[in-house]
């Protein structure tokens, strides 16, 4: 039997999401996602993981500590984890536009009202969330960037949110590490709680 891992599942959801209009594409996400993760958790500190070792498109200020994320929906989950607020700055692949954001636990505010995020997955990349997933979980400035970058990237199966389904999204994953940390259900009943954040 396949082992079972997260970028499939992740590229399934969205498949899913995308074929199925009436659906919640934010909700169908995070339960696969967190099916994927349960299954797959290596136990590591939670918002720790989430800052890169290198640079990244998404530089961010969080609670004292300044770094990089592997992905824009990283940033946009560290507000969930204590309550603090983040600043970010992300670059976006086609334009090279600057959008900045102010997270908190409550809204997301952008320098775009616009923007838009893809959520992705490149299953021909294999199996490592890291190679195959957060080099194309991305802010646009808009949807006509978001469009002219995924057409560029026929190989990634993804799809655009807005900036508020993004945050519920970044919500609804860190509610379910929070309370597995916690040993309860997290709160929008997404399914089992599990650890894992994004990546």
């Amino acid at each position: 039997m396949a082992e079972f891992n997260v970028v499939t599942a992740l590229a399934d959801a969205l498949r899913e999401g995308i074929a199925d209009s009436h659906s919640d594409p934010v909700r169908v996400i995070a339960q696969r996602w967190n099916l994927a993760r349960s299954l797959n958790s290596d136990g590591s500190s939670l918002p720790d993981r989430l800052f890169a070792d290198a640079p990244t498109p998404h530089h961010v200020r969080w609670n004292g500590r300044e770094g990089w994320t592997h992905c824009i929906l990283d940033a946009l989950m560290l507000p969930f984890f204590n309550g603090e607020p983040a600043e970010v700055e992300t670059v976006t692949p086609v334009r090279g536009t600057r959008i900045e954001l102010r997270v908190s636990d409550e809204a997301v505010e952008s320098s775009h009202p616009g923007a838009r995020v893809a959520v992705s997955a490149a299953p021909t990349r294999g199996d490592d969330v890291r190679r195959a997933c957060c080099p194309f979980i991305l802010a646009f400035a808009d949807r006509h960037e978001y469009d002219e970058w995924h057409r560029q990237h026929g190989d990634v199966v993804s799809v655009a949110l807005t900036l508020e389904e993004a945050w519920r999204l970044a919500r609804l994953l860190v509610r379910s590490d929070v309370a597995m940390e916690e040993g309860c259900q997290d709160d929008e009943g997404s399914g089992p709680p599990v650890i894992g954040g994004c990546c």
